[in-house]
């Protein structure tokens, strides 16, 4: 219940104000810092400690106009259904471009529309593998990769020959291949099931 002076008492409703100070719950001084150290602690996290994925990055060798062999590098994505290239590659390697009116579909539903496209041949660097591919055209596929420069300390090459021999330098990625190239390219153990294109 609440009690107003005798000489405001004829009009007791003009003094009620949700936002005076008897209708704010108090809030322990203690509670704000913890909840505001929380937050703090949670941003810091997020901003101090940015995740670096490795992601698969090959050398790979692609035609140019005159049908000369070029280094680019790939990015190899199993979940995508068509090969990109960037147009600062397709201009490097002179290729001719084709037009089309292609929808690619991204993440949270959205897309972009692709213009243009080109057809060249893919092979590995010892060439076991070659294929012509025909690739979008994209202005831009991604930021570099890795994003920093990271610290490896382990020396494979005695053993294998690696795909991408900077894979730990951020550099461009020239070109992204599908995955119907991706095991065909990386040649491990296959099977192939007899009487169809099923690959194991």
């Amino acid at each position: 219940m609440i009690h107003f002076p005798p000489e405001n008492s004829g009009n007791p409703a003009s003094h009620l104000k949700l936002d005076a100070p008897a209708f704010v719950p108090k809030q322990r001084e203690e509670t704000v810092e913890a909840n505001s150290q929380s937050q703090f602690v949670a941003i810091g996290i997020e901003k101090g400690k940015p995740k670096n994925v490795l992601l698969s990055t090959i050398r790979a060798l692609v035609k140019n106009k005159f049908s000369q062999w070029v280094e680019v590098r790939c990015l190899l994505d199993v979940g995508s259904q068509s090969c990109l290239c960037t147009k600062a590659s397709v201009e490097r390697l002179q290729l001719k471009m084709e037009k089309v009116n292609t929808v690619v579909s991204c993440v949270n539903d959205a897309s972009m529309i692709v213009k243009n496209c080109v057809k060249t041949s893919v092979a590995n660097k010892d060439k076991s593998f070659e294929r012509e591919l025909l690739m979008l055209v994209s202005n831009k596929i991604t930021d570099f990769i890795p994003n920093k420069v990271i610290n490896v300390n382990v020396d494979v090459s005695e053993f294998v020959s690696l795909a991408d021999h900077s894979f730990n330098v951020p550099d461009k990625i020239d070109m992204l291949l599908v995955a119907e190239s991706f095991y065909e390219l990386l040649r491990p153990e296959q099977i192939y099931a007899q009487n169809s294109q099923l690959l194991l």
